[in-house]
């Protein structure tokens, strides 16, 4: 995106810029104020969303026309699609972390005598009932956050017919049929788009297809077979789960509010009144007395039910009001380390107590918090409070450490049993890969920062305590089916 127009910079560079780690971003709402940042242009690219279920009528005729007067003013496509959709044949494919597609290269294939305008006027000046172009090649990058190897097909359709074609560089695969692919739950982000540097040379009839082949890709008509995580090690795809499976490591618990009080049997077990205030998640007993079997037969706001375990973080205030979270969300994770390591994950034991994030920063550089807005792309994320623009919502992102030093269920303070991975692998001081705790909180208020605080102080104190409490049985199954052979599972546990 910077090359094309003539800028240097890093990929390194890049990700301090937006604040990313070597999992990637969450979405190209982290990109593209950092592209217009570096090309000096406020509006060099532009992200745009369809933020609901489903695209109706009027959001897929936009869409096309955004993409047709886009590429035919000589600039490419950069789309990138969230959320699970179902093919027509019930096939399931996710792009939960988002693929981005892109239109072809800049160069312009040498002409081939065999792809001609079989029948009907030049599209561009009228209606014919069928038309053969020069082959468009979709790119899809089959990753959640990283650049996994794309897999690039061409596209058949009705009055738009692809033939094989090898250009320089691309690999010949077999035209599909083009089943139209729905929504089935509301995506994060289910398309964004940016515009890049014009290309010169390209012909008008060609970016034509190209816009067309873009936009078939980015809405999904066609079929997209699931294939393996490309870093994934041999033999550990999990084959019992069939070819539909989807390649993330991953299982979720949805754990609305429970209650809030100034307690936390982690930090000052036994003193209640000792903290600042707490929001509480899961466990609905959890005060500063809990022990581990309180929470084990506790009720719990969580789905999965079996999930009993606590889950709290100091309590948002807007004007001195207290605001919890609409949406809470705790993924457990294989990802941030090497294939073979996310082979050997082991679950938590029961029990763990972990506090992730910096109560007492001073600044932001003493934090690990990641705000957010949601459906907001012109808003770069912070460690510190942002400003969200109405009919959106905050957001804030939390990563708990994922190796454990395979010995104590807490540290003096309650942190230091567990580190972040180093170099894609745990260190040989906590040799043991437990799951990536995700804690994905969305508050439902948005506008002046200034008018925000958390218990702990500013945005960049935000924390997360995790009391683990899953049935060691539930929580081993989930890291066997799930995590271990790198597949996306629901609440059930059970491959989605």
């Amino acid at each position: 995106a910077l090359s094309v127009q003539g800028k240097d910079i890093s990929v390194d560079a890049m990700a301090k810029e937006m604040g990313t780690t070597e999992a990637g971003t969450n979405s190209i709402n982290d990109i593209t104020p950092v592209l217009n940042k570096e090309t000096g242009k406020n509006d060099a690219y532009r992200s745009v969303e369809i933020s609901t279920p489903a695209a109706d009528d009027k959001q897929t005729d936009k869409l096309r026309a955004d993409i047709v007067r886009t590429v035919d003013d000589g600039r490419a496509v950069v789309a990138n699609i969230a959320g699970t959709t179902t093919d027509t044949d019930g096939g399931i494919h996710s792009f939960e972390g988002g693929h981005y597609i892109s239109s072809p290269p800049a160069a312009t294939p040498p002409a081939d005598p065999h792809h001609t305008n079989t029948e009907g006027p030049d599209p561009t000046t009228g209606p014919g009932p069928s038309v053969s172009f020069p082959p468009v090649a979709g790119r899809i990058d089959k990753s959640r956050h990283t650049g996994d190897a794309g897999t690039k097909r061409a596209l058949s359709l009705p009055g738009l017919t692809s033939h094989h074609h090898v250009w320089p560089g691309h690999t010949p695969l077999s035209s599909a049929a083009a089943p139209e692919l729905s929504l089935t739950r509301p995506p994060d982000r289910s398309h964004t788009m940016d515009r890049a540097a014009p290309l010169s040379g390209m012909p008008r009839r060609l970016r034509l297809a190209t816009a067309i082949g873009a936009l078939l890709v980015l809405l999904g008509t066609y079929l997209v077979s699931a294939t393996e995580r490309a870093d994934a090690a041999p033999g550990q795809v999990g084959a019992d789960f069939g070819a539909n499976a989807i390649r993330v490591a991953e299982f979720p618990a949805d754990c609305t509010y429970s209650h809030r009080l100034p307690d936390d049997p982690i930090i000052f077990p036994g003193l209640p009144g000792a903290s600042h205030m707490h929001s509480f998640f899961g466990s609905t007993v959890t005060n500063a007395n809990t022990t581990l079997p309180d929470l084990v037969n506790s009720p719990t706001t969580c789905n999965p039910r079996v999930d009993v375990s606590s889950y709290w973080v100091p309590t948002l205030y807007r004007d001195n009001v207290a605001v919890e979270p609409a949406i809470a969300t705790f993924y457990y994770l294989g990802e941030g380390v090497r294939a073979d390591v996310v082979a050997n994950t082991q679950p938590f034991p029961q029990g763990l107590r972990l506090v992730a994030g910096n109560a007492k920063a001073t600044g932001p550089n003493d934090s690990i918090a990641r705000w957010s807005c949601l459906h907001a792309g012109h808003v770069p994320p912070s460690k510190d409070f942002v400003n969200c623009p109405s009919g959106t919502m905050l957001e804030s992102y939390l990563d708990f450490p994922q190796c454990w030093n395979g010995r104590d269920l807490d540290s003096p303070d309650h942190k230091s049993h567990l580190a972040y991975p180093v170099n894609q692998a745990c260190p040989s001081t906590h040799p043991v890969h437990v799951p990536k705790l995700r804690q994905v909180l969305r508050y439902p208020v948005t506008g002046d920062p200034s008018r925000f605080r958390l218990a702990s102080g500013p945005g960049y104190t935000m924390h997360g305590d995790f009391f683990n409490a899953w049935p060691v049985a539930e929580l081993a199954r989930r890291v066997q089916d799930c995590i271990r052979p790198v597949i996306k599972c629901g609440h059930d546990g059970r491959p989605i």
